[in-house]
């Protein structure tokens, strides 16, 4: 796919989802069984990329490469760029910072995006558009809608003309003269988010260097475009703007037309294309259809994500692990929503319901495991009994502890008889019975 370089960006720390990330790289998490940035490597492999660059911590570089050289069948060639682990940085400023590795327009996405939108829809709007910036959104279930709420607003032909996260807001939205002008018929929507997947012209890319105060791609970039594709250019376009509209006009019109225009006042006028002179900048959205999306960056996306995941292994190419031939004789009863690794072990009368269990892990007599998921390394004692848990690797569990909506960090030890609800427990800080 030569038209457009993927980048995926997998250096954000998981705040949100702490304890899970205390021992494990956010795209490392798993879903389905499946570390979570197989995810957006799947989706471009099966779109046609032959290749793409993985932004990473310096921290979590070494786990991460190791991961993507265990990924079976893949044939996209993935390279990995760090950022330096001392700095808090945004996506744009991650962008900014890999800029001279990037040679064409971008395709952008999270680590935590799952996705079956079909990526060439998108490619194809972005062209024919010729977009500046095109953007994926998706549409909020009722029950499952986010408490960080966009407010978005698109025109008639999906061009994207407002976006502001409604905490950013006060108890009024204005709308500037100049927009409603332009826009005059404008939809707004609330229940619409932004998936992080985005389209990117490559001098927008470039034009990240000289505006250093730009740190987000979602939360400053996106407004920022959307903001000035609905101005002239002559009235508050900055100097470095105008020098990368130029720079980008070039691919457009003619050289001498490019060095007439140079040398000339800014207006706003590139060439005799009426409609290039009036859309400099042209930010875009797409809502697609009824395909399967969903964002993994909070504790309960995590968990969501691993109980609807096995209605759509097969749009990602995955196949349902096969249950184990001394099951039905050993009275182990696993419902068809749930996902056992195949080395996993799991002693008389276990009972799987809506849950995900890791490799090599080991469920002793009697245990209940309802609407979980438990990571690779798992030794759960006879007789426990866990619901709406999420239990990470190489933790243990003793005889007949019960736990209800708790997360279990990396290697705790819960000792036999605990009874819990509620609780985030890790080593070092948490609770330890």
């Amino acid at each position: 796919m030569s038209e457009f370089q993927a980048i995926i960006l997998a250096a954000g720390r998981g705040s949100r989802m702490y304890p899970l990330t205390e021992d494990c790289p956010k795209a490392l998490l798993p879903v389905g069984n499946q570390p979570l940035i197989w995810y957006p490597i799947q989706l471009l492999e099966q779109n046609g990329f032959n290749e793409a660059l993985v932004v990473v911590r310096d921290s979590a570089a070494g786990a991460v490469s190791d991961a993507l050289s265990n990924l079976r069948g893949l044939r996209i060639k993935l390279s990995t760029v760090t950022i330096p682990e001392t700095e808090d940085w945004g996506t744009a400023d991650s962008l900014r910072h890999i800029r001279n590795k990037i040679h064409s327009d971008v395709l952008l996405i999270s680590c935590d995006l799952i996705t079956t939108v079909p990526l060439r829809t998108l490619m194809d709007f972005h062209q024919v558009h010729e977009c500046t910036l095109t953007s994926l959104l998706v549409r909020e279930e009722g029950s499952k809608r986010s408490t960080e709420r966009d407010i978005v607003g698109l025109s008639g032909d999906s061009r994207l003309v407002y976006m502001s996260a409604q905490a950013d807001l006060d108890d009024h939205l204005t709308l500037n003269r100049a927009m409603l002008k332009r826009y005059p018929h404008i939809r707004l929507f609330t229940e619409l988010l932004d998936s992080h997947l985005y389209l990117i012209k490559k001098w927008v890319v470039d034009h990240l260097a000289d505006n250093r105060e730009v740190s987000s791609v979602k939360g400053e970039l996106v407004p920022y475009l959307v903001h000035h594709q609905s101005i002239r250019a002559n009235e508050t376009y900055t100097k470095p703007l105008k020098q990368a509209l130029v720079k980008a006009a070039s691919s457009c019109v003619d050289e001498l037309e490019t060095l007439a225009y140079e040398f000339s006042s800014f207006n706003g006028h590139i060439g005799g294309n009426k409609e290039f002179r009036e859309d400099l900048i042209r930010c875009h959205a797409l809502l697609l259809g009824s395909e399967f999306t969903t964002r993994v960056n909070t504790l309960p996306a995590f968990t969501e994500a691993n109980r609807m995941i096995s209605g759509h292994l097969s749009a990602f190419g995955l196949e349902k692990p096969l249950s184990q031939p001394n099951w039905r004789s050993k009275g182990v009863s696993v419902s068809p929503d749930s996902q056992v690794a195949s080395s996993a072990q799991l002693a008389e009368k276990v009972s799987v319901k809506k849950a995900c269990i890791g490799e090599h892990c080991s469920i002793g007599e009697r245990s209940k495991v309802i609407n979980c998921v438990i990571m690779d390394h798992v030794n759960i004692g006879e007789g426990c009994s866990l619901q709406g848990c999420v239990v990470c690797s190489h933790a243990r569990l003793e005889e007949r502890v019960t736990l209800k909506d708790c997360y279990v960090g990396a290697n705790f030890t819960i000792t036999k008889e605990a009874d819990m609800r509620g609780e985030t427990l890790v080593v070092g800080g948490g609770l330890h019975f």
